[in-house]
């Protein structure tokens, strides 16, 4: 380094900063290891955590949570509304298929609100690729198809299949501010889904509808199921007990609700952690893990994640 360089960082230190160096360069000797050459000056750098040196480049914990989980795609409803009465027509078994879809939805063209069906490589799917996509029987497949399409939830563009943003969308949310202003929205993960469609896809696929299912109740700051899920202090959140649930969603039994969550895990880990310090099963209290849904920040993401962890 040469003697200007020095002279600047020197000035940029604070007094004991500059203090403890000067001592340091009186007392010490450094030496290049390799060629056993003595070091005419040498500049101490600080050592950063993998966090901290995030936080430098401006990346967040939720930044990298993202990126963990593929990204993600905004999915809307109608706040503490079942999807159930939204979509009458839709069982829990197509709300599954419906939702590994949506992680499909592309950002919208320049001149459009409307995202499209495509692969990762930008290739649209059409009917046929969505046939092939979801794994189902020809008989199944059309009966699914005509239900998403008749609701609006889907719209054909020719060959190509249009994602109504009113149910999901990615991007900017100024395009699609007239369609969705009524409605509440969060964040699903799309390789988390993606992942779980391939390994629940078969008789497990009703369980795996109640993630879409659950979503209207899912507290946006702290991802309890509550009866108030836009509030954002939590000695004023109300979370909803498993029976309470289990009501809304048409189970007769909340064994058989809690049986259902339980079964759903991802990379070893529950989709539905319960607070189990309720004799009477019907009061205990469902969280949801954020690698599968989250609509909040940095905040109260680290601390919800660790409820989940062996």
């Amino acid at each position: 380094m040469d003697r200007q360089r020095d002279k600047k960082f020197l000035r940029s230190l604070n007094s004991e900063a500059y203090r403890r160096i000067m001592n340091e360069r009186s007392n010490l000797v450094v030496f290049n290891t390799e060629t056993g050459e003595v070091a005419s000056h040498y500049e101490p750098a600080p050592i950063y955590t993998e966090n901290q040196k995030r936080a430098l480049k401006g990346i967040t914990e939720l930044d990298v949570h993202q990126a963990e989980h593929g990204g993600f795609v905004n999915v809307f409803f109608e706040q503490s509304k079942t999807m159930l009465e939204r979509i009458p027509e839709l069982t829990q078994s197509d709300m599954a298929r419906l939702l590994f879809l949506a992680t499909y939805t592309s950002y919208p063209d320049r001149d459009s609100s409307y995202g499209y069906l495509r692969h990762d490589n930008g290739h649209y799917i059409s009917k046929k690729g969505m046939f092939e996509l979801l794994k189902m029987s020809r008989n199944k497949f059309d009966e699914f198809y005509k239900k998403i399409v008749d609701c609006g939830i889907i719209e054909e563009d020719e060959e190509k299949l249009a994602v109504n943003p009113g149910y999901f969308y990615r991007g900017d949310f100024g395009k699609v501010k007239p369609i969705v202003n009524d409605f509440q929205n969060t964040r699903v993960f799309r390789k988390t889904v993606r992942e779980l469609y391939r390994e629940y896809n078969g008789r497990q696929i009703k369980q795996l509808g109640l993630i879409y299912a659950v979503l209207p109740f899912v507290n946006f700051k702290y991802n309890i199921i509550s009866h108030n899920p836009d509030e954002q202090v939590s000695g004023y959140v109300k979370p909803m007990r498993l029976g309470e649930l289990a009501d809304k969603l048409g189970y007769a039994k909340a064994s058989a609700l809690k049986t259902a969550l339980r079964a759903i895990r991802y990379d070893g880990k529950p989709i539905f952690q319960f607070v189990e310090d309720e004799s009477d099963s019907r009061k205990r209290k469902v969280i949801i893990n954020p690698s599968v849904v989250f609509a909040s920040n940095n905040e109260t993401l680290e601390a919800i994640k660790v409820l989940f962890n062996d």
